[in-house]
């Protein structure tokens, strides 16, 4: 008996789907869960017919005990095989959120004080980046771009993924409002506002900075080289400030909407600049006749997440124009709406496409809805959530990939999934929608074909050595906690040297991963990543 086992490695919701992976059958078995304290037998169920999976290069079988809803510690078992331990009760990712909001804070530019009770000392630093930054388009003229978080493994902070971060938590806060009641685990956090919106606001302050005098928002702030693979408070080099781009203005001019209407209930002065920054932020992007792509300037000599470039500008727009309609509620924004709406896709929550928040700003708003855009972006729902499931169902550990997809990013496209089945459920309540989605957040936490739990500090096999320059020079062996990589990267072009060497050739393409604090092409931490697991979790933890 070769079985081996794929389970979610923090456990189950007691009344949510449940579900593993086995490998190494041959033909439908049964399985059994079984109490860790008594070794006692508490459920028997058959396997589903093993078939083989191209992905992984393994023949596989689901295990489904999702009946099962007796609060305990279980393992599966098949012969003398047995799995890891877990949980199945009420809320069973409650830490994992702390866990991963925590992740934010140590992330963060600035210092991190270990005078703090709430912080792991190993993980403290000075102050860091503090010098002001030159303008690329005027070296004599300098920028105050200290604070905010640090937009990766590196010490690029990016205007673009800045925003999408803050989009997937504030919509998490405003969507799952009594998944974030918590206060005070923040350290230095006013106890009036609840830990995600403090975290947040740390990086709303400093994207306040990166707004120019005529509204428009300068893109990002980076070294001219990759940043230096040390401590950043060691980082001594020079920042330099990119051009005002369309699309970090279009997504700042929607966060700051979207910030302005929550902080509106908990501190209103900083509402009322958010609005104002927002305000500014539209007219300059109303003053462009032609929307434009950012191109990274010369002056840099690398690339990082923040410059992606969005598959269209449109879907940005969009984003912004719903949230200023949610905002103000103003007729103008409603009519750019429905001027905007037939082009764009609504179901994408990334740098690739933020088109989904636009979707969700209109689908949340009170004010008054047009009947043919709210139906086109159910329709969009419908059919990517059903074309999501037909993936789900032909791949052999239910993630929703289709072969040729297990690329750069693989965990942030799987959890846009997840996302993309959340919303549908919120339109159309289906179960098949909701599981779904929990193979995608299984996956994340180690129902994968590699056994790999992809969040640092979580679950029996964690990421150990992420791409995180401050988790490889900390005074321990462990990473900062809390998190997630960007995972498996089967495209030779996107690899990095480290992952062309040390992936052999012929490795099945959901297992092209490397474990290594260089590998940046699968060991990466971004923050955009980090936030989208934070809302999926969010939603699996209110269940």
């Amino acid at each position: 008996m070769k079985a081996k086992f794929y389970i979610n490695q923090l456990g189950y919701e007691l009344y949510g789907p449940k579900t593993a992976v086995v490998t190494g059958v041959s033909q439908s078995e049964y399985f059994s869960l079984a109490d860790c304290a008594t070794d006692k037998i508490m459920l028997t169920g058959q396997l589903s017919e093993p078939a083989f999976d191209e992905a992984s290069g393994e023949t596989s079988a689901i295990a489904d005990f999702s009946s099962f809803r007796l609060p305990g510690r279980y393992y599966i078992k098949i012969g003398r095989k047995r799995s890891y331990e877990f949980d199945i009760k009420e809320r069973p990712y409650s830490g994992l959120k702390t866990t991963m909001l925590q992740g934010f804070y140590y992330n963060r530019c600035g210092e991190v004080s270990e005078e703090n009770s709430a912080v792991i000392p190993e993980y403290a630093h000075p102050k860091c980046h503090c010098e002001p930054a030159e303008l690329i388009e005027n070296r004599e003229r300098t920028l105050d771009v200290s604070g905010g978080w640090h937009d990766s493994g590196s010490y690029v902070k990016a205007v673009p993924s800045a925003c999408i971060a803050l989009g997937h938590m504030l919509y998490a806060y405003k969507m799952f409002p009594a998944e974030f009641c918590s206060r005070g685990s923040i350290p230095g956090a006013s106890p009036d506002l609840p830990d995600i919106l403090a975290e947040c606001k740390t990086e709303l302050v400093w994207l306040l900075k990166m707004q120019s005098r005529s509204g428009g928002v300068y893109h990002k702030v980076s070294t001219q080289n990759v940043s230096v693979f040390a401590r950043p408070e060691n980082d001594h080099e020079l920042q330099l400030v990119a051009p005002v781009s369309f699309q970090a203005t279009a997504c700042f001019t929607a966060v700051a909407a979207l910030a302005s209407g929550i902080y509106e209930e908990f501190d209103k002065d900083f509402a009322d600049l958010l609005q104002s920054a927002a305000f500014s932020g539209w007219i300059w992007l109303s003053s462009c006749n032609e929307p434009q792509h950012f191109v990274n300037p010369p002056e840099f000599t690398h690339t990082s997440s923040g410059d992606i470039r969005p598959k269209n500008l449109t879907d940005t727009l969009f984003w912004t124009v719903c949230e200023l309609y949610s905002l103000t509620g103003e007729e103008s924004f409603r009519k750019k709406i429905h001027q905007l709406y037939k082009n764009v896709c609504a179901t994408e929550f990334t740098c690739f496409g933020a088109g989904g928040f636009g979707a969700l700003a209109y689908i949340t708003t009170d004010r008054m809805k047009d009947l043919e855009v709210d139906r086109h972006i159910r329709l969009q729902y419908r059919i990517e959530a059903d074309n999501i499931i037909g993936l789900s169902e032909n791949n052999g550990f239910r993630t929703a990939q289709s072969l040729s997809e297990y690329n750069y990013f693989t965990n942030i496209n799987i959890l846009n999934r997840a996302m993309v089945l959340i919303v549908a459920n919120i339109f159309f309540h289906s179960r098949e929608y909701v599981n779904a989605a929990a193979d995608q957040f299984d996956y994340i936490l180690g129902k994968n074909p590699l056994g790999q739990c992809f969040v640092t500090g979580v679950g029996e096999n964690p990421v150990r050595n992420p791409h995180h320059r401050l988790s490889a020079f900390s005074e321990t062996d462990d990473p900062v906690p809390g998190l997630l990589v960007i995972g498996v990267c089967a495209d030779d072009e996107a690899k990095d040297p480290f992952a062309r060497w040390n992936i052999p050739r012929g490795t099945p393409r959901a297992k092209c991963y490397c474990d290594n604090k260089i590998c940046f092409s699968t060991n990466e931490t971004i923050l955009f990543a980090n936030s989208a697991m934070l809302f999926v979790t969010a939603f699996f933890d209110k269940m």
